[in-house]
């Protein structure tokens, strides 16, 4: 029986975001890593406006320490839900649609986008975009799965064989930056960042990826076996450690 037709990133996650939801809010510090270094390579100041794209179930909140007018934008209304559940006032949430940040030009310190465009087609329609939405000298931090990488492969082979809607992520690649030059901005940072996905077991690996990557179908065992297929995964001082890696890069806009 084949799949279903691939879906856009809000269709996907109207289906499954509260489960990757479930997942994120157990085991909250199992991507630690990866907010840490976005925001490293940001620098966020106290009193800057941040806009998180797509912003999932608005995770990235809980990292930013600074004093901050922060927008938590997504296209997918389930997710949108739970950014407003989870932070209640703390935050603005915006429900908006494909590639569109309504606000207007050079609303923004910074947009940050974390592991979402993967699902998007249209990159550089939504580069222009987040380009058009900065202030002079702002930046655009954006960090994503780097095409031909262990973990696109695990995403694109293991995961849609085992997702019932199947995946086939649209990655980051060399090309990349140039794309988000073309959008007037001026590189300044473009690399592959390694770190671990950190667990107290396999079975928290197991089920944390079940949720997070709609995996049905396979015991705890048989995906800790399937991850292990694609990825380095080590015990260190009782912990589970699940190597991860993404394209970290840093744009800024022309003044």
């Amino acid at each position: 029986m084949g799949k279903a037709a691939l879906k856009n990133y809000s269709s996907i996650f109207d289906t499954r975001g509260s489960k990757y939801d479930a997942v994120m809010r157990r085991w909250p510090d199992a991507r630690r890593r990866e907010f840490e270094e976005l925001l490293a390579l940001a620098q966020i100041e106290d009193g800057d406006a941040v806009c998180d794209f797509p912003s999932g179930g608005g995770y990235m909140a809980h990292y930013i320490s600074q004093d901050v007018s922060l927008t938590l934008l997504e296209t997918s209304a389930a997710f949108h839900d739970l950014c407003r559940r989870n932070d209640g006032q703390r935050v603005n949430s915006v429900l908006t649609t494909r590639n569109k940040i309504p606000f207007p030009e050079g609303a923004f310190d910074k947009v940050l986008s974390l592991a979402g465009i993967h699902h998007e087609d249209d990159k550089r329609g939504f580069f222009r975009e987040c380009a058009r939405s900065l202030k002079p000298g702002g930046s655009f931090c954006i960090a994503d799965v780097y095409a031909g990488s262990a973990q696109a492969l695990l995403l694109n082979t293991f995961v849609n064989r085992h997702n019932p809607e199947g995946h086939q992520g649209i990655f980051l690649d060399d090309a990349t930056p140039a794309a988000i030059a073309d959008a007037g901005l001026n590189i300044e940072f473009a690399r592959v960042i390694s770190y671990p996905w950190v667990f107290s077991s396999e079975d928290d690996m197991a089920e944390f990826c079940a949720g997070l990557f709609g995996l049905e179908g396979l015991s705890l065992a048989e995906i800790a076996t399937g991850i292990r297929q694609y990825l380095p995964v080590r015990h260190e001082n009782g912990q589970v450690l699940m190597e991860w890696q993404l394209y970290f890069i840093k744009a800024v806009k022309k003044q």
